[in-house]
């Protein structure tokens, strides 16, 4: 154990009350506050290793086999149809989802280039509709012939300063 009071590493000390707080400390610095007990150490039981047999670790999935979810193309009009069908106004949809109502309005306009995932989930549960859907890599995609070559150049879209 240390002494809370100089550091030192010490086999059997004092707990001390120092300013009001019971500190531990070595038999040198127990001089500084009022002794509250003896503390000799204890030896802890032995503790006995034994192997854990853990399962087997299943083999990662690639980036093809992942299921890939994307926006459908109609989702404002499912979103109003939904909503109507419940016959709820876009205040009220906005108050259960706790989104500003500009935002349940852009999602039907569509004027919303992509909604966030935490959106997209809030609405769909509120709704009881599906707005993704699951989607597969194309041979094609990024113009490299198939899915397992897409680069990161394939994705991003760089946009230039202009001066």
């Amino acid at each position: 154990m240390q002494c809370e009071t100089c550091g030192r590493l010490v086999k059997d000390g004092k707990r001390i009350r120092l300013e009001g707080g019971l500190v531990f400390t070595c038999n040198d610095c127990a001089a500084y506050g009022k002794v509250v007990e003896d503390v000799v150490p204890h030896e802890e039981p032995k503790k006995v290793l034994r192997p854990v047999l853990q399962p087997a670790a299943k083999p990662l999935k690639t980036v093809s086999e992942l299921p890939v979810y994307s926006l459908v193309e109609d989702f404002p009009k499912r979103i109003r149809v939904a909503r109507e069908k419940r016959g709820m106004k876009q205040e009220e949809l906005a108050k259960a989802i706790n989104e500003p109502v500009s935002v349940v309005h852009r999602l039907e306009s569509g004027k919303w280039f992509e909604p966030s995932d935490a959106l997209i989930r809030k609405v769909e549960s509120k709704l009881r509709i599906r707005i993704m859907e699951k989607t597969s890599l194309e041979p094609g995609l990024g113009g490299r012939g198939s899915a397992k070559d897409l680069t990161l150049g394939d994705v991003v879209v760089v946009r230039k300063k202009e001066r």
